[in-house]
């Protein structure tokens, strides 16, 4: 009679493929880790980013308020919003400033 190899075998490969399947899931989780990271560093850079061309339009107008009449402080307040709008986008926010 002849021996067949795999015969006495049976259930083998469930532990090879159970370790496969934890080395997986431990890889896709830490990539869902990382790119949550991600994301979360990105919308922090995007506030701050928000808040800076803010501040600064801000502080122009407040600059110059002293010496401008109050049609220019209107033309000054528009083109601040508006570039600090466009700064904005450029960075990478999405939607209207709070």
């Amino acid at each position: 009679m002849r021996c067949i190899p795999w015969k006495d075998q049976k259930g083998a490969v469930l532990p090879f493929v159970a370790l496969i399947m934890v080395f997986v899931i431990f890889g896709m989780m830490a990539i869902v880790v990382d790119a949550g990271g991600l994301y979360n560093v990105r919308k922090q850079m995007v506030t701050a980013a928000d808040a800076a061309a803010l501040a600064g339009a801000k502080e122009m107008e407040k600059n110059l308020s002293a010496s401008v009449s109050e049609s220019e402080k209107a033309t000054i307040r528009a083109k601040a919003e508006q570039i600090a709008k466009s700064i904005a986008t450029k960075n990478g926010a999405e939607g209207e400033p709070r």
